[in-house]
């Protein structure tokens, strides 16, 4: 088994693996219109970085805490890495 990477924050470890797996692998899956589609690290990668951007450009900034009121869904989990990615918590 290949040793596992220390990684001091989340957000640190998400960007090594988006980085090494990009459009490699499927990140996650989820349903549209019935049927399940595969997103790869590169899409997740993206719409995470864009998501933080339009985040800070809200203002949210480190410490901030930012509530997410979401099902279960991609959405919430591309919230959630974008409001880690600004030094922000989430508050689920």
């Amino acid at each position: 088994m290949p040793p596992i990477q220390d990684f001091k924050t989340i957000p640190e470890m998400f960007d090594v693996v988006t980085n090494k797996y990009g459009s490699a692998k499927t990140y996650l899956k989820h349903k549209v219109d019935g049927k399940f589609i595969d997103v790869n690290y590169e899409v997740v990668r993206e719409i995470t970085e864009n998501l933080a951007l339009g985040l800070a450009s809200f203002g949210v900034k480190r410490e901030d805490r930012v509530a997410i009121i979401a099902e279960n869904r991609p959405e919430w989990y591309y919230s959630d890495q974008a409001i880690l990615a600004l030094g922000g918590v989430d508050v689920p």
